[in-house]
This record gives structure tokens, sequence and C-alpha cells, in this order.
């Protein structure tokens, strides 16, 4: 089978493409930083990038970009050039439409209809004028690159902003309306789905809002947010938790269950973590810390050097003598019937009180009462942490900051869940506390 031949763009092409990328990472940067950008900076800037943009979203990407866009035809000044305004030519009943609508633009603080007409020529022709959305979603992408985005960030604007460009693609971006954006956006049936999608909807719409290429922001016109089923914040006793490390002592989800629990790792971190060359690279074993910097690793742009506690580090030593991996193959099924059979148990021994079972398995996931049920190791250590700390000189501010997350959205959320002395027994639940050997301290270097 014969490989389809690399998509080079032409010389003309790509000084188009230069000029284009200029254009928007100089408008980008003015916006961010409130300056122009140096031209020796902006420069390598685009040099730099053009790779990089091949590589997140496709050679036919930068194909695209260059395409040249079809002239517009030339639109009569709404002004006369030496700024001239006469009544003269109007009929009595467009003289007195015309005072209705000096009175209407003085009641919103406009002094004349000249302004509103120089208004219309600065901004609404911008939006009369703008490329079609499919255009505007292809510099949408490099400007949100171009705000030093992470790569599979901008890979998920794309792939999503697709199928919103296989529908509205061909129109201009003033043109699409709330009632229509509620219909796309109703096409997913799940809400978490429907809601990443209406979140880059959302950033697009901003985005050309800033651009002046629409003249209002149709999500403040009606356009709903989806609604989401609330998630249960349910966590781990310590008894459970010891129920669930003895049960994967042997098993490849031990270091996925270690991590998440006592360092509080998103799923998708320790995924990126087994991915890299050295994962063991990340862990400073003399500053107890795990390095989150790289953009393929952390969920969020603010998790840079985690704090680990004494119980993780010693999880951490006790998988790297047994070569652990961090996460495990088919792990969606293998902690999802981990902690099914928890909760099971959990919801079993109070069925006789006022609780009830309450557990039902949904297509989605688990739901206990209603609420969806997921996270509940990184919410556990998150509320023990919280617990531990608080009281402290730094309290909840040190656990926000090491976690990612804003302070009172911390408290907010997993204040009081848990008590000091169910937090000391919780991060007790070393290897050794399970009757594990482990490697001596340092030994990890």
């Amino acid at each position: 089978m014969t490989r389809p031949p690399k998509l080079v763009p032409s010389f003309l092409d790509q000084a188009r493409l230069e000029r284009l990328l200029r254009e928007v990472y100089r408008r980008t940067h003015r916006e961010v930083h409130g300056a122009e950008p140096e031209p020796e900076q902006l420069a390598a800037t685009v040099q730099r990038e053009i790779p990089l943009l091949q590589e997140t979203l496709g050679e036919d990407f930068l194909l695209r970009l260059t395409e040249p866009q079809l002239p517009r035809p030339e639109r009569p000044p709404d002004l006369p050039e030496d700024g001239s305004f006469t009544f003269a030519w109007l009929t009595p009943a467009q003289r007195q439409e015309a005072e209705s609508a000096l009175w209407y633009a003085k009641l919103h603080g406009i002094d004349s209809i000249v302004a509103v007409l120089e208004w219309h020529r600065v901004c609404n022709r911008a939006a009369l004028e703008a490329p079609p959305l499919r255009a505007c979603i292809d510099r949408f992408l490099v400007a949100k690159r171009s705000e030093r985005l992470a790569p599979l960030t901008v890979r998920n604007y794309a792939l999503r902003l697709e199928r919103f460009a296989a529908r509205f693609g061909d129109r201009l971006p003033g043109s699409v309306t709330a009632q229509e954006l509620n219909g796309y956006l109703e096409a997913w049936p799940q809400p978490t789905t429907r809601a990443s999608h209406w979140l880059t909807v959302a950033a697009l719409f901003t985005w050309l809002l800033r651009q002046r290429y629409i003249l209002r922001h149709p999500f403040g016109e009606g356009a709903r947010p989806p609604p989401r089923k609330p998630s249960a914040r349910v966590i781990f006793t310590p008894e459970e938790t010891a129920t669930i490390l003895r049960s994967s002592l042997e098993r490849d989800t031990a270091g996925y269950w270690a991590l998440s629990l006592f360092a509080g790792l998103r799923a998708c971190e320790l995924q990126r973590l087994q991915e890299l060359a050295d994962p063991w690279a990340a862990v400073d074993w003399k500053q107890g810390t795990l390095d989150l910097s790289s953009p393929r690793v952390a969920a969020r742009p603010n998790r840079r050097k985690l704090k680990l506690v004494p119980c993780a580090l010693a999880w951490l030593r006790w998988m790297k003598e047994r070569n652990v991996p961090f996460f495990p193959a088919n792990s969606w099924e293998k902690v999802g019937r981990m902690r099914a059979r928890i909760l099971a148990v959990r919801t079993a021994s109070s069925a006789a009180g006022s609780v009830g079972t309450g557990l039902q398995k949904k297509a989605h996931g688990l739901e206990l009462n209603g609420q969806l049920v997921y996270g509940m190791a990184r919410r556990s250590y998150l509320s023990y942490r919280l617990a531990l700390e608080e009281g402290g000189p730094t309290g909840s501010a040190l656990v926000a900051d090491e976690v990612g997350l804003t302070e009172r959205l911390l408290r907010a959320d997993y204040a009081g869940k848990a008590a000091r002395a169910e937090a000391l027994r919780y991060f007790a639940l070393a290897p050794k506390a399970l009757g594990e050997p482990v490697v001596a301290s340092g030994s990890g270097d």
C-alpha cells in the first residue's frame, strides 16, 4: 500500500501563511499582554509554530489556511468623505424616523446619528465583512495555540469544531442564532459531552466577539448551558480504602489506586505519566515532589510540582521496586468494578436504615441516589488532606495550591467531609501498614 504524498504548501502559499499567522499572533499578543510584540519575537514565534500546528492539527489545516479568500465587493461608505451630513433629501416621514432614532440614541448616551453611523462604519461593517465560519474556526485555532494552550487542548478544540463547521461552516458568524445553537448542542444525549461542546462553541464566539466578527454573543441571547446531572461527592472511608489496596496488591491497578488515593492524581494525568518515555523521572525523591509541569501530564495549567505526603512516597517506592505501572490496561472496567463492589457493600449495610440502597448501574456509570459517582479516589484525597491541614498555618490555601483548585472551590466541595482522626487513619495506610515489605527510605533514587 503506497502512502499519499506529503502535502507541502507552495512558496506563495507559505508567504501567505506567514502573513496570516503574523497577524493572528500579533493581535493575540496585543489582547493578552496589552502591547505589540517585538518584530524578532513575532518572526521567531511564527517559524516555531508552523511545524507544531502541522503536527497538532494536520497538514491539510495549513493548506486550508493558505487558500485565497474570494474578494468581497466594495460597499459604499456610510458617511460622505467631507464629513457633511444633510437632511435636505429626506422625506417628511424619513425625517420623523430619523428624529425618533436620534431620540433613542440620546436615550442611550449617544449624541448624534453621525456617531451611530460612525460606529456602524467601524464595528458593524467588520461583522458584515467577516469571513465564513470555517475560516474563522481555523484562525481561532491558531489564536488559541498562540495563547500557549497545550497541543492536546487545541486538538480537542479542533475535533469538536470540525462537526460544528460541517453544519455552519459556510455561513457568516453573525447569522447563527441562539435557537440554532441550542438545537445543535441537543444532538449529544450525554450531559458531559454536551457540556464540552457547549464550552468549545462558547469560546469560539467569545473570540469572534473580540475580533468584531459578531456584534453580540449568541450565548447571551437565550442559548442556555446544558443541564448537568449533579455528582455525588462521596468518599471512601479508611476501612474501604484499606480493602481496595489489599485487593489490588497483586494486580496492575495498585499504582492507580495508590496515587489517586494519596496524591489526588486524575486518571488522565496517570495515563499521561505512564505514556512518558521515563515516568519515574518526574519523581524527585529528595524533595518529595512529583513534577507535573509537562503539558502532556497536567490536566490544569497551574499544576506544576505536587508535594507528596509520606504515604504517597512510600507507595511510589513500593511501585518502583515491583515495576508496578502508573496506569493499568482496561482501567475503566477494573476501577469501576472495584468502586461498584465497595459501594454495593456500603449501601447493602445501610439498607435497613433510612438511606436505602439507591445504587444503580447506568450506561454512563454508577448513580447513587440519582447522582453520578466518579472520582471517588481523588475526592477522598482532597477531603482527608483538607481535614489534615485545617487549623494549621497554611490550611486550605496550601492544599488548593498543590492540587490546582481555587481555595473557595476546595472548601465549598470538600470541607467538613472528614474528621482529622479519620484523616490520620487514612494517610497511615502505607504498604507497611498492610503487611507489605517496603524498600528503605531514599532508595528510590
